[in-house]
This record gives structure tokens, C-alpha cells and sequence, in this order.
């Protein structure tokens, strides 16, 4: 499913306050994405075939063509790209880019594909699936999409986790004026009086089967990061199947003074998960603190300092945090 809703960038038959948006998107994208550099911009008026003239990394001189069909959703076909070895050669460029924002048709790039095997024509077709990809993939891109897909943005990622209705009201057993609920294999979950808050309940027991895979996930790319202090076994850390059989080792806790204030953060908060109040035994005696908090109990601000890969395990265990992994 696109993650890119190109509609929001007006086509130019549309009304706007800037009916050349997507061209200057284009600008934009190759500038900042690709590091390509402008030689002749956006206009308005007659552009005789070209709406951008580029020079990309290897030094060619592109055309660059910009079809914005987004609306309609058709593709860009061969009778929408008339002429392009003579829009080359006027425009003295040597290599052809379409930019579309749907994608060409199969008889556009066979004509190109021929211009190419028989002018020597080079080209690239940027479809709406590779610029979102270039645009979502790197921070350089991830700035371009922000400014002209503000809502797309905002809706890529809206929510780590959601909580599935497996269970509704309508599943409760009634049970001597209460109700209860059973999972699939006829284990009770709840019993209690409210089939509204229980069936609530039921869902979030079930959403811990379901993160449990996701969990164990994140747990192995901790240990990953810091094996030496948990139990790793003889098969090695991606052959287990439980977190218990990755648990952490107590035991080695004095080694967490060698490490620095935001490793041991992050060491404490994954032990926490596993055991609270062990983890913070562990760290009391082996007298660990810091910037004056105990690592058992960092601050959210404190762990949001911390580098990517260990911010990303971290969000990864908070969000799919079960105990049936």
C-alpha cells in the first residue's frame, strides 16, 4: 500500500496557489536527494518539452519531464512523451528522466527501451513507487517529503502498536449473574461483571500472544548489542526461542561500571523488563549510578539520548512488551 499520497502536491489544471508544485518538487528531489545540481529551473510558459534541465552525479545533462497524474491515477503512456530525441537534442542533453507521479506505461518504455538500443538514448523513469522509496528511505528525502506530503508524513508511522479486537462482548459466557472469557483453546481469560472492560481485557491478554514474536525480536538485538551480560546459550542467540533462555546474568553486574552512563541506562532498562526488582538489586550492590539516578530507573529523557540502535531495541520492547515471549 503507497505511503505516498501524491494528491496532495495540486496538479496544475487544479486551483493553487502554485500550480508549478510539482515540478518544483522535482527540483527538489533531485537537488537534495541525489545531489544533482540545476541548470535550467521551473517556468512558466511554452517549455518546448522540458520542464527541468539537470546535471546528475556523472555529469550528464538531463532532461528531466514531469507528468502529474496522480488525480486520475493513469499512467503515463507513449503519446504523453511525443518527440524525445528532438527535445534532446534541442535541449542539448544526453540522457532522458521521466518523473511521474503514477507510472509509464509499458508502451512508453518500449519506445524508450529502442531509443536506447538504437540512438544511444539513456534514460530513467522515476515512478510514484521509487520516488516514494528515495523519499522515505533517507533523511535527505524524508525532508523533501515533509515539505510537500505533510499529511502523508504525519500518517507513515501513526502508531507502533494498535490493539486488535480479537474478543467483543458478544463472546461472553454467561456465568451465576457474571460473565466470562475463554481463549481459543478453552482456557479461561477473565471472569467479572462488565462484558464491556472484560472483553478490553481479553483483547489486551490476546495482544500479548501476538507481540510475543516481535519481543523476542528485540530482546536478541539487545543481547546482541551486550552480550556478556546475559545468559546466552550453547546454540547461540538466534536459535533460542524465549527470552528466559536469554536472561539476564545477574551475576555480571559489577561489569556494568566499565561501561558508559547511557550504556548502562540501557542495560538497566532491559533487565528492568525482565525483573524489576531484581535488576535493581543487581545494580545496588554492584553500586552503579548514573548522573545521580539509578540505572534500574532511567529517565525517558535520559534513554531518548541514547543512540539509534539502542532507542529503536528500547521502543521495540515498550511497545511489544509480553510476558509470553
Amino acid at each position: 500500500m503507497p505511503r505516498i499520497d501524491f494528491r496532495e502536491i495540486p496538479a496544475p489544471a487544479e486551483p493553487s496557489s502554485d500550480i508549478d508544485a510539482f515540478e518544483k518538487f522535482c527540483r527538489e528531489f533531485f537537488v537534495h536527494v541525489f545531489q544533482w545540481t540545476v541548470c535550467i529551473q521551473p517556468a512558466r510558459g511554452v517549455d518546448a518539452g522540458l520542464d527541468l534541465q539537470l546535471n546528475d552525479i556523472a555529469g550528464n545533462r538531463c532532461l528531466v519531464s514531469c507528468k502529474h497524474f496522480a488525480r486520475s491515477q493513469r499512467s503515463v503512456g507513449r503519446n504523453d512523451e511525443q518527440d524525445i530525441l528532438d527535445r534532446l537534442y534541442e535541449h542539448d542533453c544526453s540522457k532522458f528522466i521521466g518523473f511521474y507521479s503514477t507510472m509509464a506505461s509499458t508502451g512508453l518504455r518500449e519506445k524508450l527501451t529502442r531509443l536506447r538500443e538504437r540512438r544511444g538514448v539513456q534514460f530513467e523513469i522515476y515512478d510514484s513507487e521509487m520516488i516514494e522509496r528515495s523519499l522515505l528511505e533517507g533523511t535527505r528525502g524524508f525532508d523533501v517529503a515533509k515539505r510537500f506530503f505533510p499529511v502523508s508524513v504525519a500518517n507513515v508511522a501513526p502508531r507502533i502498536v494498535t490493539l486488535l479486537p480479537t474478543y467483543g462482548p458478544q463472546d461472553a459466557i454467561p456465568c451465576s449473574g457474571r460473565w466470562k472469557f475463554f481463549d481459543p483453546s478453552g482456557q479461561l481469560i477473565v471472569i467479572g461483571d462488565d462484558r464491556e472492560d472484560l472483553a478490553e481485557f481479553a483483547n489486551e491478554r490476546a495482544m500479548f500472544e501476538f507481540h510475543a514474536p516481535a519481543y523476542l525480536r528485540a530482546w536478541k538485538d539487545a543481547v546482541t548489542l551486550f552480550p556478556g551480560f546475559f545468559v546466552v546459550p550453547a546454540q547461540g542467540i538466534e536459535r533460542a526461542t524465549t527470552v528466559r533462555s536469554l536472561r539476564p546474568a545477574w551475576d555480571r553486574a559489577v561489569g556494568i561500571n566499565d561501561l558508559c552512563p547511557m550504556e548502562r541506562s540501557f542495560i538497566g532498562a532491559v533487565w528492568g523488563l525482565y525483573n524489576s526488582q531484581k535488576a535493581t538489586e543487581a545494580i545496588r550492590i554492584a553500586e552503579v549510578d548514573t548522573i545521580g539516578k539509578t540505572v534500574s530507573a532511567p529517565t525517558f529523557d535520559h534513554l531518548a539520548c541514547s543512540a539509534t540502535v539502542r532507542r529503536d531495541i528500547l521502543a521495540r520492547l515498550l511497545a511489544f512488551y509480553t510476558t509470553a515471549a
